[in-house]
């Protein structure tokens, strides 16, 4: 937590005289559905609605409910490997441009996301709320190289463009986890040119530019964390998140986890990072290569952004760095033990110290 409060503190003397745009991590951004579905996985789950928040509403997560929650939150995926919404649904994020996307986690204003950092920036001489803070929500079920992100990516650059002109003023671009190498693609997308322009500069927040561990954790035994069985039904949970292609966009990057270093281990085999594969067959998932296959090759960060760029982020909290299953009869449906090693909590370290921005 401390890191974030020094990244306020170093954010508010780097953006004093500079509009933000607010790009956010996995699970950051609200995002809203509207049905019309010609039938339903369970009776009880309705076939029509207006718009209302799909993520998060935390009373979705209770009992039956998450079961239609569900089956509206998969991804499904064509011939071509291009991911998207099951038929008949529609889905976009909460407020882009504005801040109610990013603010909070859930509808209810229950998890804190921007909302402290949105306020301190407020708080800074000259600063006008719905103008020098913008967010920038995107559908984080979605990896870039995607038709989703093409169009995620021409929407964020006419905000940056809008920001600048209704500033007078360069702009900051700050992004958090996932965000990082989601701001990254689009800063080897846009022109050097356009950056020079309307671009001060890049903060980066705890970016995950080399996958985190826990992306594994999601895909083999489901990620609830320590939540009650009896409240969340972690199986619901890990077949949803095996359909979200970002989870396994986030998995430790084949470049930056060598050969020889385990980050799943059974009684009868250890994986590394270039056995994927392998693990998602022997888990009884074969469909995982197929989803891993539209980002396998996807980097992560290229080149130079070409913009001044403040990196932030924790290092000393303890982090999962490999599962471990004692028995095979509990691999993969049970909880792993986690062997920890450096990181902010969330993202191991090395992803955190990847960046080499040479500005």
């Amino acid at each position: 937590m401390g890191s974030i409060w020094i990244c306020v503190s170093l954010l508010a003397l780097a953006s004093a005289l500079h509009p933000v745009v607010l790009i956010p991590g996995d699970l950051g951004s609200q995002i809203e559905i509207k049905l019309h579905r010609k039938s339903v996985g369970h009776w009880y789950c309705s076939k029509s609605s207006d718009w209302y928040t799909l993520w998060l509403t935390i009373e979705d997560f209770v009992g039956p409910a998450l079961n239609c929650w569900a089956d509206n939150f998969d991804l499904v995926y064509d011939a071509s490997g291009e991911p998207h919404d099951i038929d008949d649904v529609d889905t976009r994020v909460k407020d882009f441009g504005g801040l109610e996307g990013v603010s909070y986690v859930d509808s209810h204003h229950i998890i804190p996301y921007y909302v402290h950092l949105i306020k301190a920036l407020h708080a800074l001489p000259g600063a006008k709320e719905g103008v020098t803070v913008r967010g920038a929500p995107y559908d984080f079920r979605y990896a870039p190289h995607t038709k989703k992100f093409d169009e995620y990516f021409e929407r964020l650059k006419q905000l940056v463009e809008e920001t600048y002109e209704a500033n007078n003023e360069t702009v900051v671009l700050v992004a958090h986890s996932m965000g990082g190498p989601v701001t990254s693609t689009f800063l080897n997308i846009v022109t050097d040119t356009w950056k020079e322009k309307y671009l001060k500069g890049f903060v980066s927040l705890a970016g995950a530019y080399a996958g985190a561990t826990k992306s594994i954790q999601a895909l083999t035994t489901g990620n609830s964390e320590q939540i009650p069985g009896f409240i969340v039904n972690r199986g619901v949970l890990r077949k949803n998140g095996r359909t979200i292609q970002s989870t396994y966009w986030l998995l430790p990057d084949r470049a930056y986890w060598n050969s020889s270093e385990v980050l799943v281990e059974t009684p009868e085999r250890s994986y590394t990072a270039a056995d994927y594969d392998k693990l998602f067959r022997d888990m009884a998932y074969p469909e995982g290569v197929k989803v891993y296959d539209t980002v396998r090759d996807r980097d992560y960060m290229r080149e130079d952004p070409g913009v001044e760029t403040l990196c932030v982020h924790g290092y000393d909290r303890p982090t999962a760095v490999k599962y471990s299953w004692s028995k095979m009869s509990d691999f993969p449906d049970e909880r792993p033990s986690a062997t920890n090693g450096a990181g902010d909590g969330t993202v191991p370290l090395r992803s955190l110290e990847v960046v080499y921005f040479g500005r």
